[in-house]
């Protein structure tokens, strides 16, 4: 998710991606607060300035400066069949991916993504079944 998206979410939305996000969210915080906090805990950075961008990364994945995941930019194909929101959990913590949009997500998520496969069967000339491992979701790492 960008900062940009994330500025634009409803009170609810902010509260649900929270949520998602298990960041604890009491019955009387503010917005801009609820912002914030899902900003920081995808590693986010929102200088006063108006500059945006992301935390520093080193080679481990992790950012230098604050441990958090470095995050990377897929897109989830979907089709006018299926247009829902993907779920992706990583040791507790669940991400609805949206199809058809550029979403930013830490690399854990997509290592998930990646292992994602399940079996296809078809018929070969014998009529004998044969199976292959397909992806379960289409999907373009974007950066």
């Amino acid at each position: 998710m960008e900062l940009h998206q994330i500025k634009s979410l409803s009170g609810e939305e902010l509260k649900n991606q929270a949520k998602t996000l298990d960041i604890n969210v009491t019955g009387n915080m503010k917005d801009e607060t609820i912002q914030k906090k899902i900003i920081e805990k995808l590693g986010l950075t929102d200088d006063s300035e108006g500059g945006v961008g992301k935390a520093g990364n080193n080679e481990s994945g992790k950012s230098a400066d604050s441990g958090k995941e470095r995050m990377v930019t897929v897109r989830i194909q979907g089709d006018k069949d299926n247009k829902q929101p993907v779920p992706v959990a990583v040791n507790g913590r669940v991400l609805r991916i949206k199809r058809n949009e550029d979403v930013q997500i830490p690399e854990s998520f997509l290592e998930v993504l990646k292992n994602a496969k399940q079996l296809q069967y078809e018929e070969n000339s014998k009529g004998e079944l044969e199976s292959s491992e397909v992806f379960s979701y289409q999907f373009s790492v974007l950066g």
